[in-house]
């Protein structure tokens, strides 16, 4: 079994399968291609999941009590959190303990108005 995956592997780096910078440039820009569906859907995909997002995350302990709350906007491009003893364990439990945000056409405060303070 590990053989033939090793076989495999081998097999699409010599054909440069994987590891596509083994090809060099590639300009495979085609200017019939319209983008514009491509870029609705990113922009649904995107629109859609960012309502979902909560501004305030709970930490819950091992025994699934609230050890405390985190307001979202406090910690963006501040990881120090995640390296505060049992935070990280605690917020993931968190995440996966609270409900998500309504999907609906409002973004949370924490997002719209706080996002580059």
């Amino acid at each position: 079994m590990i053989f033939s995956i090793i076989g495999s592997v081998e097999n699409m780096i010599k054909n440069k399968l994987i590891y596509p910078g083994a090809r060099g440039y590639i300009n495979d820009y085609n200017p019939n291609v319209d983008p514009t569906v491509l870029d609705e859907h990113a922009t649904a995909a995107f629109r859609h999941f960012h309502t979902l997002i909560r501004g305030y995350l709970q930490l819950v302990t091992e025994d699934r009590h609230l050890a405390g709350i985190v307001r979202l906007s406090d910690w963006f491009n501040r990881p120090l959190l995640l390296e505060i003893e049992n935070a990280f364990d605690d917020l993931t439990r968190g995440l996966t303990y609270q409900p998500q945000g309504f999907s609906d056409r409002f973004f949370d405060s924490e997002i719209t108005q706080y996002l580059f303070k």
